[in-house]
């Protein structure tokens, strides 16, 4: 699990479900021998981080954070929604097509836009925008004119790609910069900040490795290894429930 790129904010909440009492993470460690012994040690790193994170300035950096994970959530949703719309009209014209090359010629501008088909919406936020800006090199006359043929509500399949892309690669910008600065601590903890995000990281990674060497049933590592996973895969990629249609067109340019 790639904990840097965990904001300081998430690392606490996991960890206070390690060292709370009651709590079932707690609870699981201390009843393993093996576990119980390191629960201190992510206590002392989870408080350190805690006291820094409370420090006059912060809330700023993680408002940011928060409004940066949000604008991705946004824009992956509208993302999936085209990949939906672009490659399910393709593949519906194709299907419902008199003329065998006529199929063929729908089917294969809807793959050279998206070669995953479907799939292409559960990939992550970066390879998503890293699609976006291969397709030009995919798209060739044919099938530019194949999708400007198309009409939708509005205006045409070639104009959606259009605003696919931009969307795509705005995701790419916005997932990028909310990665720099989940793994930047605010300048005005300085060091400080990097050495208890460093004691955190080591003291769970030890943790962890125990636990999972212990053997641990599947109810009690999902008690234990639940939450922290949880938040390193939203790190990731953030995903979120898609909406039922496209969004309303807007078009722009595709760079």
């Amino acid at each position: 699990m790639n904990f840097k790129s965990l904001s300081s904010a998430e690392m606490i909440h996991i960890s206070a479900e390690m060292v709370t009492p009651r709590r079932k993470a707690h609870t699981a460690l201390m009843a393993l021998p093996s576990t119980a012994g390191l629960v201190p040690l992510v206590a002392t790193a989870h408080e350190a981080l805690e006291a820094i994170e409370g420090r006059t300035g912060n809330g700023a950096r993680e408002a940011q954070l928060k409004a940066l994970s949000d604008r991705c959530v946004e824009l992956d949703r509208d993302h999936d929604a085209y990949v939906r719309r672009i490659f399910g009209v393709c593949t519906a014209l194709s299907d419902a097509s008199q003329s065998p090359e006529q199929a063929e010629a729908y089917l294969e501008a809807g793959r050279a836009v998206f070669p995953a088909g479907f799939a292409a919406a559960q990939a992550s936020y970066k390879e998503e925008a890293g699609q976006a800006t291969l397709v030009d090199q995919r798209l060739t006359d044919v099938h530019l004119a194949t999708l400007a043929s198309i009409s939708t509500p509005d205006g045409t399949l070639a104009d959606d790609v259009a605003r696919w892309k931009k969307i795509a690669k705005e995701l790419g910008r916005t997932e990028t910069e909310r990665t720099r600065l989940a793994a930047t601590p605010a300048e005005s903890k300085g060091t400080d900040a990097v050495a208890a995000r460093n004691a955190w990281i080591a003291a769970v990674s030890a943790l962890t490795t125990v636990f999972e060497l212990s053997a641990p049933s599947a109810e009690t590592r999902a008690d234990v290894l639940g939450p922290l996973e949880a938040e390193t895969a939203k790190a990731r990629r953030p995903k979120a429930a898609a909406p039922e249609k496209a969004p309303e067109g807007e078009p722009g340019p595709t760079d």
